[in-house]
């Protein structure tokens, strides 16, 4: 699977790392799997890491997806994310990301892993 997530229980994180090439089929199996997940519910704040990943999908297939997918499982639930890229392309998607996703999730898009880390421990 080209998206893997790890608890952090520690510091109260969910680490999430793309890598390869990326579908938006992976993508919502991610997502069905981590937002399922009562221990990752618990937290809801993640960071995802897209640095060594190529995303083969379109806006319209993300948007679909977190609509489909994401939306109904969040249903309510304040979940924030830290968005890790490295690439234009990466960037591109994580701000289409913010737009579509802005009123069901907190996010914010760095290029620096510390930084988002300081943020999303910020309260």
């Amino acid at each position: 699977m080209p998206i893997a997530y790890t608890i952090d229980t520690a510091r109260g994180i969910i680490n999430e790392v793309w890598s390869d090439d990326v579908t938006a089929d992976d993508l919502a199996r991610h997502w069905q799997t981590m937002l399922a997940d009562p221990a990752a519910r618990r937290i809801a704040r993640n960071i995802g890491d897209l640095r060594m990943a190529t995303l083969r999908f379109t806006g319209r297939e993300l948007a679909d997806t977190f609509k489909t997918v994401a939306q109904p499982i969040l249903a309510g639930l304040p979940w924030k994310t830290a968005i890790l890229v490295g690439a234009p392309d990466q960037y591109g998607t994580a701000r289409q990301f913010e737009v579509i996703a802005e009123f069901v999730v907190t996010d914010c898009i760095f290029q620096d892993y510390d930084a988002a880390l300081a943020w999303l421990l910020a309260d």
